[in-house]
């Protein structure tokens, strides 16, 4: 994974990036749901069907794979960017693997009562 920590927020959007990576791998919905602020909603496409949703579906369906965890093993990722502008802030994650697909993570983040949450999701995932 590659960042560069050149503003001194870099560190704190790392870590809430970092962060959604552990639940996801962990299976760990409740993990997920705070990493994302309440108001949360994703947005992208799984090959070409395109998907929009409160970040709740999205934990719900982190809770029902939590069992089956195997694609865990080839999981790779890398935080490709970190832009930050006051409070708010911008991340790019590549995901390789997941659940055996790849996908590319655009998440916008704010800064609320001194803690970075990801209040949207973008994502594409080619089709497989």
């Amino acid at each position: 994974m590659t960042s560069s920590h050149t503003h001194p927020d870099h560190d704190g959007v790392h870590a809430a990036v970092r962060s959604y990576v552990r639940a996801v791998t962990a299976g760990d919905a409740d993990a997920v749901r705070a990493v994302f602020h309440p108001d949360a909603r994703m947005w992208g496409y799984l090959g070409e069907r395109f998907v929009s949703a409160p970040i709740e579906e999205f934990c719900a369906v982190v809770a029902a794979e939590s069992g089956e965890r195997r694609w865990s093993a080839r999981y790779s990722w890398e935080i490709r960017s970190i832009e930050v502008n006051g409070e708010v802030a911008v991340a790019v994650l590549e995901e390789y693997g997941y659940r055996g697909a790849d996908f590319v993570n655009h998440f916008s983040l704010v800064r609320t009562d001194g803690r970075w949450l990801i209040a949207g999701k973008t994502f594409h995932s080619p089709a497989t």
